[in-house]
């Protein structure tokens, strides 16, 4: 095994790599280090990034953001603004270095790195769906390890595989032969082709998800990038410390990264304050003061918003002056697959599908009237519908204190936004062309298999083109989760350079990217004691409301 290869000799830090871009000024890509079987690291693009003097850099762009002009032309000092961002589940390095390059730039109304202030992007080590290193760490476990490829694959495939003893009888003491009757005592349970089919089932439906690599990420997120962001945040703090400077930080997450963040800020915040403590810096000097929190799609239970049934989504929220959450209900990635994913894991089964992601916003009047509506800004009430059923986002039965502190949380409903797969656009196009086509395949076959494809693209692409055209379907708690059901299948053609159902909230000339540019150029004052926040709206289909919850 080749040694790790030195640390540049700017870098006193091991967990991580800090790289500055070499052609995007203020911008910075931090690399929480991981090593592959081979010894290897990940590393950035060397044209586009470099690790020399970044550190240095850093602290220097962040010395120069804290001046700054007033209106009138005099000089003056302010904590020199940062965004730090994040990316989501089954996001390789390249990609995410590109998009970070690309936000840094861009229109201003579009830009990450508005207003003279500095961008960071935190790369946690995410596998990649179907990556060259995850489909050869599966082979590995299924050839080398004795529980793994036995219990799953290698019985259950020689249960199907005829054998001289297969006329046996199904009972372990069997007459017959002696090697026979052996044989069957010992595999007697995968002799039937049933038994056989479902562990074999079983078996793939396991390998299917470990090369998913979804709760494989979630455990690089939470035990690699966690500690690994506040190591670089108590590094960066002794730097600030040493030249007076002071920053404020405004933090975007998308996904997975979204846990990652709020897990981060909880673990920071009890680690740099004492028990009881909630204020909004960081740091044992205060250097970070935490100001706007924008999460999108975050991968985190809706059941968390409620008071007395989290760990830290609720304590992280205290910290931020504003909190907004993007949302879609066309997210098939968050709703649909996730779901599969998070059943076996969550504490409840009901926490697997209703994620905050996933939030729609009604009208007030849809919501029955047995259940409470949360203290809000705005005409919408925000609710999940994981597949087939809308649930309210703040559980009724949940207890309220008659003097909990309140935090506001922002939701924003982009369900209709084209690069979210919304609307009536390219996805329904392409659900009633490939109808089209499987039409055209039955007349010319006329094969049972071909009538069985064209009956559920009838349903699910025909009628779920058509449910794109109902409109305010959101606003029918009865019928709305049904349509919204049947108009997810067209998102299976979302997925494009400029369009994609989970992560499309970073796609340039769209309403979700303008409006999280907007939130980190012109952050909202955060509201007094007893006051109503102000809303944030973007003129178009995006649907807002201001919730506050009991933290």
């Amino acid at each position: 095994m080749e040694a790790p290869p030195a640390r540049a000799a700017s870098a006193p830090f091991t967990n991580y790599r800090l790289y500055r871009a070499r052609h995007a000024p203020r911008t910075y890509l931090v690399v929480s280090t991981f090593f592959d079987r081979d010894g290897r690291r990940e590393e950035p693009d060397p044209k586009a990034f470099e690790e020399r003097f970044a550190i240095e850099s850093l602290l220097e762009d962040l010395a120069a953001a804290q001046s700054f002009r007033r209106r009138d032309g005099t000089p003056a000092r302010r904590r020199a603004p940062v965004t730090l961002r994040t990316h989501g589940y089954n996001t390789r390095l390249g990609d995410f270095a590109r998009d970070l390059l690309g936000e840094a730039g861009g229109a201003p109304e579009e830009s990450f790195r508005c207003g003279g202030r500095v961008l960071i992007g935190f790369r946690w080590p995410s596998e990649g769906l179907l990556s060259g290193r995850s489909v050869r760490d599966t082979l590995w476990a299924v050839a080398l390890t004795a529980t793994v490829g036995l219990a799953l694959l290698l019985v259950t495939l020689l249960a199907l595989v005829p054998a001289p003893w297969s006329h046996a009888p199904l009972l372990p003491l069997a007459a017959g032969p002696p090697l026979a009757s052996a044989v069957n005592a010992l595999l007697w349970p995968w002799l039937t082709p049933l038994a056989a089919a479902l562990l074999l089932g079983a078996g793939l439906v396991l390998v299917a998800l470990r090369l998913s690599t979804y709760a494989r990420d979630r455990y690089r997120a939470l035990h690699y990038g966690v500690p690994d962001l506040g190591e670089f945040m108590s590094d960066l703090e002794t730097g600030l410390a040493v030249m007076g400077v002071r920053v404020v930080v405004d933090m975007v997450g998308h996904s997975m990264g979204c846990l990652l963040l709020v897990n981060a800020v909880r673990v920071m915040s009890d680690f740099f304050h004492r028990p009881g403590a909630m204020p909004r810096t960081l740091g044992h000097r205060g250097a970070f003061l935490l100001r706007t929190l924008v999460l999108c799609a975050p991968d985190i239970p809706a059941a968390l918003a409620s008071p007395e049934r989290n760990n830290y989504f609720l304590s992280s929220l205290r910290r931020f002056a504003s909190v907004h959450v993007l949302s879609s209900d066309r997210d098939i990635i968050l709703k649909w697959a996730s779901t599969l994913a998070n059943w076996t894991s969550e504490p409840r089964h009901d926490m697997a599908g209703r994620h905050l992601g996933n939030v729609l916003l009604v009208r007030d009047g849809s919501l029955p009237k047995r259940l409470r509506a949360p203290r809000r800004v705005g005409p919408f009430l925000p609710v999940t519908r994981p597949q087939l059923r809308n649930w309210p986002v703040l559980d009724p039965r949940a207890p309220q204190a008659p003097h909990a502190r309140l935090a506001w949380v922002h939701f924003h409903d982009c369900s209709a936004c084209p690069s979210l797969a919304g609307g009536t656009g390219r996805p329904v196009a392409f659900g009633l062309a490939l109808l089209a086509v499987l039409i055209a395949l039955h007349a010319w076959l006329a094969r049972p298999g071909t009538l069985w494809l064209v009956a559920w693209a009838a349903i699910l692409l025909g009628l779920g083109s058509l449910a794109r055209f109902v409109s305010d379907w959101r606003d029918h708690w009865r019928a709305g989760p049904l349509i919204g059901a049947l108009a997810d299948a067209p998102s299976v053609a979302g997925f494009g350079k400029r369009m994609n159902p989970h992560s499309g909230y970073f796609a340039p000339g769209d309403e979700p990217r303008r409006l999280i540019a907007r939130l980190l150029a012109r952050p909202p004052r955060p509201p007094g004691p007893g006051e109503n926040p102000g809303l944030v709206r973007m003129n178009g289909r995006i649907r807002t409301s201001a919730v506050a919850l009991e933290v």
